[in-house]
């Protein structure tokens, strides 16, 4: 700092211009101190900052900023990244700010005051020093007002707090005065928050979407990688062929072999794939879109790619003679079949890298919805992450895979780490993750990243500083590829006429890497059978939670689980209360539970937004453990203890707070019916009957029928039996 300006004993900010911007001790090792932003320049890259391998350009552009106040506002971003956090921001009531911030929340800091900028020069104020409380107040209620989300203008108003509590250190023309809303509370002026904090709001995949690409991402994974890695590794074979520089003799060879092209009546290897990568002929109608593919030719030959660009404009004439084909094949056996046919025809040599491409991204949604990590320990990964475990007594096979975490990991100042720490206890996973895993080690360098920007050089984009990246996927990359795989997969689907495995368009819109962990929650609790699925993915059910990954490195995993079986119940009870207010008839041995059940949920959480709290008390309140879903023919009023579908529900100390309805029993004294589960029944009463007027099923299968039907009566009987008023049962199921 070289201002010649201080106050009380504080030098004020006024950097030179030739300061480097950020200090020396939170700089990304291996960044040469010339190439870092000085305080003169227009753009700072705030991406030099230690950060993940994901971390993407963060540039501040002074260039775009109000004119009028951008040394204003540079000297105050220069203090916030050079100068500790004051103890105004830190000691503020819920306060999560850290000493120093982050390069993302510098970037959102500036951000805001640009907007505020912005909308000081609307009101012709063009110095900081004109501003006062009330222009401050004129523009929280300015925020309420333009319908901006609570949290989106609480950011707005505390990156004008962090200018106010800068002012010691800064020039008088640089301060704020005390905003108001640190006086009186946000609340009188962005109104009172509306829900509980820190709720996970985001949105399930749909489960007609994620089904069927969970479906194409596995099957990517175990039976097309072979074929792929093999097309990859003979492009690479071919690709080592091309010389750099030209040699004597090559347009003889080209000559020759164009010549013998046309006298055996073969077409010019030509690609449809990546156009610019092909010689395009003029005056080709009946080849539009198609080039001859130059790249393939010298590849084949073994000369140098100009030789043969040279070659085709210097034959042009005599090349317009023949055809040209739509493909160049890689001489590879495909092996794996959709149905009673090969997958592809053949894997096209410029094909080959946008099907790596899709591999890699196969491999990504395999890991992020089987694992249960988030986004970025799954960009983390890096070969040898993943070690087989000895089989536990079930004779399941388990994987460790160890990483990197970022969620609540801090330096030894207390500030956030952002590039992550070792997670303490490995994720334990199931073989579809192991596999995917082997896949990509194929794919990747030695010690690398599993998702790397750019695979075989495709993938990575060029740039300046202001496109600064790290090596690793960034999530909003990961996530466009995810939307490129899909349609592919669709392509796959249509081409071999299933379209039964076409993946809709989610009705939420483009699928984050995010909403895979999510999904996982919902699907659990929602979906029938659910739970048996999870204990499918992740190798375990929810009541064996003494293994590695449910007692330590699933517990995150856990959490959203919790929320979103709280979430069912909320849903479960409200449905039971509004049967009951119809009028509907409840039987079976636990029909006095589950209507208790449904009124104290009336009476106590109904009508209202519930807490964290309220989620955790309901989960906790065994009298409100009703579980149901919308294909059962039964409700669950769980007990533990009396629960039929749990053959060890005798052990000492045993306690499960979910039913497994894969194993229900009907005998069970926790069944409850309702008219609706009735109705469920009998439309199942007649299925089977059509099933079995028809007399297609093997006699076992239709006396196996005949059995269940009969059940099925007996249980419509009962519940009618039951009516407190007989003349309201309809006629008995025959």
């Amino acid at each position: 700092m070289t201002g010649p300006f201080t106050e009380a004993g504080v030098v004020l900010v006024d950097p030179d211009p030739t300061v480097v911007v950020l200090p020396a001790t939170s700089v990304r090792p291996g960044v040469s101190p010339e190439g870092l932003p000085r305080f003169g320049d227009d753009i700072w890259q705030l991406a030099f900052l230690i950060g993940k391998d994901t971390t993407t350009s963060s540039a501040l552009r002074w260039d775009k900023f109000p004119a009028v106040f951008r040394d204003n506002f540079k000297r105050l971003a220069w203090a916030v990244i050079n100068i500790d956090t004051p103890e105004a921001i830190l000691a503020r009531p819920g306060s999560t700010s850290r000493a120093r911030l982050r390069g993302s929340s510098l970037t959102h800091t500036v951000k805001a005051w640009k907007a505020f900028a912005a909308w000081l020069i609307t009101r012709r104020i063009t110095r900081l020093s004109d501003v006062t409380a009330s222009t401050l107040a004129d523009y929280a209620v300015s925020l309420r007002e333009a319908k901006r989300t609570r949290n989106y203008s609480a950011r707005q108003l505390l990156a004008l707090t962090r200018i106010w509590a800068y002012a010691p250190y800064m020039l008088p023309g640089d301060r704020l005065p005390m905003p108001p809303w640190d006086e009186h509370g946000v609340d009188d002026y962005l109104g009172a928050p509306q829900g509980s904090r820190g709720r996970n709001r985001r949105v399930p995949i749909h489960p007609a979407t994620m089904s069927p690409l969970l479906v194409w991402a596995i099957r990517f994974v175990t039976d097309l990688a072979p074929d792929i890695l093999a097309a990859r590794e003979e492009s690479i074979r071919l690709l080592a062929n091309v010389p750099q520089v030209r040699s004597p003799g090559e347009d003889a060879v080209l000559t020759a072999y164009f010549e013998h092209l046309r006298t055996t009546g073969q077409p010019l290897p030509g690609t449809t794939w990546f156009g610019a990568r092909g010689r395009l002929l003029a005056d080709r109608p009946h080849n539009a879109g198609t080039a001859i593919s130059g790249r393939y030719i010298a590849a084949t030959l073994g000369i140098s790619a100009p030789a043969v660009t040279a070659a085709i404009d210097r034959l042009r004439p005599r090349l317009r003679e023949l055809p040209i084909s739509s493909r160049s094949d890689l001489d590879v056996e495909l092996t794996a079949r959709l149905g009673d046919r090969p997958w592809m025809r053949g894997i096209d040599f410029d094909q080959a890298p946008m099907l790596v491409m899709h591999l890699s991204t196969a491999c990504l949604i395999v890991i992020a919805y089987l694992s249960g990590m988030r986004p970025e320990e799954v960009l983390h990964l890096r070969q040898g992450c993943c070690a087989p475990t000895e089989s536990s007594e079930d004779g399941i096979v388990r994987y460790h895979v160890t990483g990197l975490h970022f969620k609540g990991v801090n330096d030894d100042e207390g500030n956030s780490a952002p590039a992550g720490e070792l997670r303490d206890q490995p994720w334990t996973v199931i073989a579809p993750v192991a596999a995917a895993i082997t896949v990509l080690e194929r794919l990747t360098e030695p010690g690398g990243l599993l998702f790397p920007v750019a695979i075989d050089g495709h993938g990575a984009r060029s740039g300046g500083v202001t496109a600064w990246r790290g090596a690793g996927l960034t999530t909003r990359t990961a996530a466009f590829r995810v939307g490129r795989f899909i349609a592919f997969a669709n392509e796959l689907a249509r081409d071999h006429a299933r379209d039964h495995e076409l993946v809709p368009e989610d009705p939420a819109g483009p699928i984050s890497l995010s909403r895979f962990r999510q999904t996982i929650g919902w699907f659990v609790n929602r979906l029938p059978g659910g739970r048996v699925a999870l204990g499918i993915q992740y190798g375990h059910l929810q009541l064996t939670m003494s293994e590695a990954y449910g007692s330590r490195a699933g517990m995150d995993m856990m959490e959203i689980l919790d929320l979103e079986r709280a979430r069912t119940l909320v849903d479960t009870l409200g449905q039971a209360a509004e049967r009951l207010r119809q009028g509907e008839h409840v039987s079976g041995p636990a029909a006095d539970r589950y209507a208790a059940g449904a009124s104290e949920f009336t009476a106590t959480y109904q009508g209202g937004h519930l807490t964290e709290r309220q989620h955790k008390a309901l989960l906790g309140n065994h009298r409100l453990r009703v579980f149901d879903h919308d294909e059962a023919l039964l409700a669950c009023n769980h007990n533990p203890l009396t629960a039929l579908c749990d053959p060890d529900r005798a052990t000492p100390g045993r306690s499960t707070a979910t039913p497994s309805f894969d194993r229900c029993n009907t005998a069970c004294v926790n069944v409850a019916r309702t008219d609706t589960h009735i109705d469920r029944v009998r439309r199942e009463v007649e299925h089977l009957q059509d099933e079995i007027d028809t007399g297609l099923d093997p006699h076992p299968i239709r006396e196996r029928h005949r059995q269940r039907r009969l059940t099925l009566l007996r249980i419509i009987d009962q519940h009618e039996r039951g009516r407190p008023d007989p003349h309201d049962r309809p006629e008995p199921a025959q």
